[in-house]
């Protein structure tokens, strides 16, 4: 802790000079600036540091080419001549508070393959200049204030790896020059205001391993290129104006998919064959239009799948009993949809759930009273359906469950006295059921009663 002692600067033939991840303070003393220029590396990070780069930066033209100041406080703007420093191969000055552009004059350093800029409050456009870069591999410029479009010069990076400029202002459309980008391994635009539509162009990057697009105005269908990039891992669509349905074998060559979310856009038609992402964690198809039936058969290969979430669509027909064999599954919700038929037993074998919600459908029967073997529930939300039957379930080794939804069903009789008890020891924060005034359910303990 403490400053950085100017008496460094006497240390002329110095070379490397890394105090990063320490307590430091205070500002770079502007005596290492000038003494210091046989610098090669320069590693800063993560300390305590603040004010401006000084302009006298440019004293470590002669040799440096690591140079990283990120996670500091550092303030002002980058320094327009920061281009001399041409032997530059890494740069990362990201999570400060740099103001201002991007200075043009970077794209005097030809060597540069890492540029990092990301979590600081720049402003303005990318500059031209930038497509000189053509060593580039890694460019991180996420969570500015960058406006104007994604060049088309972005495809000029032949080297590149690692893009992300998410959580900008970026606008226009994703420039067909990114499937120039045959190296990409990593795409993050998201959280733009980007629209139109998703370049077929893109299956022109056989390496891409994530595919972030979400919190856009993206539209039209998802090109059928796309559906070829059998590296993906990751691929975020959600929160878009995409349309029309999914191939019903379009996901047949995505077999690494480990994240795939679709929710919140408007694709219509039958869920597509899930049965080749045998490595999926989590599927999100939640506020779209799906229709038709979940398939069993298909579902049971997902043996990793962990979050499933197919609600607020137009899915109908039955909740398939294979259900019960997806037995890493956490969280499955279903609600808001047209199901019918009865809970299948089957679920009270996934021992690990911790959220099933299958409100707002047409479900009828009882609650199965397997499903008292469901400890490590959090969320069972039941409601507006047509279940029937008694509410003498024993939930007393649900130690966990916060909210129980019962209510607009037609059960009768009283809430038994073990969920009652889970109210009083205040796990169970939200219990509701159809107790109000003469309704046929008696609930002493409710939250709230309809």
């Amino acid at each position: 802790k403490g400053q950085i002692p100017p008496e460094l600067s006497k240390l002329t033939r110095l070379r490397t000079l890394r105090l990063n991840d320490n307590r430091l303070t205070g500002t770079i003393p502007p005596p290492l600036y000038k003494s210091l220029t046989d610098l090669d590396a320069l590693n800063l990070a993560g300390n305590k540091l603040t004010g401006k780069i000084l302009p006298e930066i440019t004293q470590w033209k002669k040799s440096l080419r690591e140079l990283y100041l990120e996670r500091n406080q550092f303030t002002g703007t980058i320094p327009e001549n920061i281009g001399i420093l041409r032997k530059l191969e890494e740069l990362y000055l990201n999570e400060n508070k740099f103001t201002g552009t991007i200075p043009p004059d970077l794209g005097q350093c030809d060597d540069l393959k890492e540029l990092s800029l990301y979590n600081n409050l720049l402003t303005g456009e990318l500059p031209y200049e930038l497509s000189k870069l053509s060593e580039m591999m890694y460019f991180y410029a996420d969570n500015n204030t960058l406006t104007g479009t994604i060049p088309k010069w972005i495809g000029d990076f032949s080297n590149l790896e690692d893009l992300r400029l998410f959580k900008n202002k970026f606008t226009g459309q994703i420039p067909k020059s990114i499937g120039d980008l045959q190296n990409l391994q990593m795409l993050y635009l998201d959280s733009n205001e980007l629209r139109g539509p998703i370049p077929e162009t893109i299956g022109n990057c056989p390496k891409l391993r994530e595919v972030h697009l979400f919190k856009n105005h993206l539209e039209g269908s998802i090109p059928d290129s796309l559906y070829g990039l059998n590296k993906l891992e990751i691929l975020y669509l959600d929160n878009n104006d995409l349309v029309g349905s999914i191939p019903s074998d379009g996901l047949e060559k995505l077999s690494n998919l480990q994240f795939l979310y679709l929710n919140e856009n408007r694709f219509t038609g039958d869920i597509p064959s899930l049965k080749y992402l045998q490595k999926l964690k989590k599927l999100h198809l939640f506020k779209n239009k799906f229709s038709g039936k979940i398939h069993g058969n298909q579902i049971i290969k997902l043996n990793q799948l962990e979050v499933l979430y197919l609600d607020n669509n137009q899915l109908t027909s039955t909740l398939p009993a294979e259900i019960g064999e997806m037995q890493n599954l956490l969280r499955l919700r279903v609600d808001s949809n047209k199901l019918e038929g009865t809970l299948p037993d089957s679920i009270s074998r996934l021992t690990s759930l911790q959220d099933l919600e299958v409100s707002f459908n047409q479900m009828t029967g009882t609650i199965p009273p397997e499903y008292a073997s469901l400890t490590a529930l959090k969320i069972l939300s039941l409601s507006d359906n047509g279940l029937t039957g008694s509410l003498g379930l024993n939930m007393k080794k649900m130690k966990d469950l916060e909210v129980l939804k019962l209510h607009e069903n037609s059960f009768t009789g009283a809430v038994d006295s073990s969920i009652c008890k889970l109210v009083q020891d205040s796990k169970l924060n939200e219990l509701t059921a159809d107790c109000f005034d003469s309704k046929p359910v008696k609930c002493d303990c409710c939250t709230q009663c309809y």
